[in-house]
């Protein structure tokens, strides 16, 4: 299946961003949704694009770390256990290259929050509820607070230098 055909568009209006963030202004936010289970990706897929996100889905980790290449991401949303390339393999790559990507971890196993945790990605156990999904993710990519890890970097770049974004 060719990249385009794993697009689910919404359609919805875009939010706007502060001048100067590495995002391009007008262009739709893309999120990365990585899972083997198509029940929770096409789920995390529909609750991301009733946001306004434009989302690449992924069916294994291998995958997921070609698209994360080809595309320019807003934000990864992943397994963390996965065929092939595990989530926080995954999640570690993406970072590595593009440390300013708010990555949000998931899993049906508790055992796993402490190790996402531990290399600071915030975790969403599953089952979850559709509202619990979008104030993680509103948390991380959220300009006016949140946790700096999780913010764009000229914006984490211009709090710490003690600007004030409007």
């Amino acid at each position: 299946m060719s990249a385009e055909g794993r697009y689910v568009r919404s359609g919805l209006k875009t939010y706007d961003r502060m001048p100067g963030e590495r995002f391009v202004a007008g262009r739709q936010r893309i999120a990365l949704v990585a899972d083997d289970e198509p029940l929770v990706r096409q789920l995390i897929c529909s609750v991301l694009a009733r946001k306004g996100w434009r989302t690449i889905e992924a069916t294994d980790g291998v995958e997921a770390l070609g698209l994360s290449i080809d595309e320019s991401i807003d934000l990864l949303v992943t397994d963390y256990e996965m065929p092939t390339i595990s989530g926080l393999q995954l999640a570690n790559a993406v970072r590595r290259r593009t440390p300013d990507v708010p990555i949000l971890m998931i899993s049906g196993y508790p055992a796993c929050i402490n190790v996402a945790r531990s290399h600071g990605y915030l975790f969403l156990q599953t089952p979850f509820k559709p509202n619990d999904l979008i104030s993680r993710v509103e948390t991380m990519t959220s300009r006016q607070g949140g946790d700096p890890r999780f913010r764009p970097t000229a914006q984490t770049g211009a709090r710490r230098a003690g600007v004030r974004a409007r």
